[in-house]
């Protein structure tokens, strides 16, 4: 008899702690991979307002707040998989990244086609522009950003959001798809579908009836398509290079050093431009091979039989 209550007592500590874990976020904490830093970075701690420089292969929860300098990009690769590029100039807050423990004690980025583990990832872009690869989701995972103007739901997709202030105080916002789907809602309440190839533009006119937000779709720019494109491609090396380790438990926000930690110097946002122009080059070129090819060249005439001599 008594070791049948000790056994109901060691259960009911089992489920009590499991409740516990369920109700705590910390024990769910995803883990944030700092890469290919450039220029001033840092992260701010939301509990206590601290400042601390970003570098290369920091790790780092929710409960943080990131901002870039002038001419300054980081790449934070999730543990699910996910990748956001902050631009220059950009805050972005981590309000909440949760996730399932991955199964095994180490986790490569490299390996992923889609995320490990059921997760729960809210961002919030104050200003600025970032731009984001998230593999393909889990049944009941959500990925939502943010922003003064509205919502966006991903759905595994690459996407860019930006917004910036004008001195005038009136607002100018993007928000683009090159693959998968985006669900866009605004503040006024309006709803668009960000499919693949669409862009949203639009204006933010404070005391404007419906929150003051008109947007309009459109077919994504070939600039936005060319952004898209460089930054992923960014990501893509530096998630290739990044490796999880299974932590047990996390006990609050969290940011670790690296000891090897450092900061590049390289700025291939620069590049944007040369690699626009490339490609203006390449659709100017299928344009003429194209009307090339149209040319028609004129029917022959029939040949009329000759007639045969009576």
């Amino acid at each position: 008899m008594r070791l049948l209550s000790l056994l109901r007592v060691g259960v009911v500590a089992g489920l009590l702690a499991a409740v516990l874990r369920a109700a705590d976020p910390s024990a769910n904490l995803g883990q944030i991979r700092a890469a290919r830093v450039i220029g001033d970075v840092n992260a701010v701690s939301r509990a206590n307002q601290s400042v601390t420089p970003l570098h290369n292969d920091d790790l780092l929860s929710q409960g943080y707040t990131v901002k870039t300098g002038v001419e300054a990009s980081i790449v934070l690769v999730f543990s699910n998989g996910a990748a956001i590029r902050l631009g220059a100039d950009t805050e972005v807050s981590i309000d909440e990244f949760l996730q399932e423990p991955f199964p095994g004690d180490e986790l490569a980025m490299s390996k992923l086609e889609k995320e490990p583990t059921k997760s729960s990832t809210k961002l919030r872009l104050t200003h600025g522009e970032l731009t984001g690869h998230v593999l393909s989701l889990r049944a009941g995972s959500t990925h939502t950003i943010n922003t003064p103007v509205g919502a966006a739901g991903i759905r595994g997709t690459t996407f860019r959001h930006a917004y910036r202030l004008n001195p005038n105080g009136n607002a100018v916002f993007a928000s683009a798809t090159e693959e998968g789907d985006v669900s866009f809602t605004a503040i006024g309440g309006q709803t668009a579908a960000i499919t693949a190839a669409l862009e949203i533009t639009g204006r933010v006119r404070p005391g404007r009836r419906g929150g003051g937000v008109q947007f309009t779709t459109h077919e994504i720019t070939r600039r936005s398509k060319v952004i898209i494109e460089h930054h992923v491609n960014v990501m893509r090396a530096a998630r290739a290079r990044v490796i999880f380790r299974r932590v047990e438990r996390v006990v609050g926000p969290t940011l670790r050093r690296d000891p090897l930690a450092r900061r590049e110097t390289t700025d291939d946002t620069k590049d944007i431009n040369r690699e626009e122009q490339e490609r203006v080059k390449q659709d100017l070129e299928k344009q003429a091979k194209a009307a090339k090819e149209k040319v028609v060249k004129p029917a022959p005439v029939p040949k009329t039989p000759a007639k045969k001599k009576s």
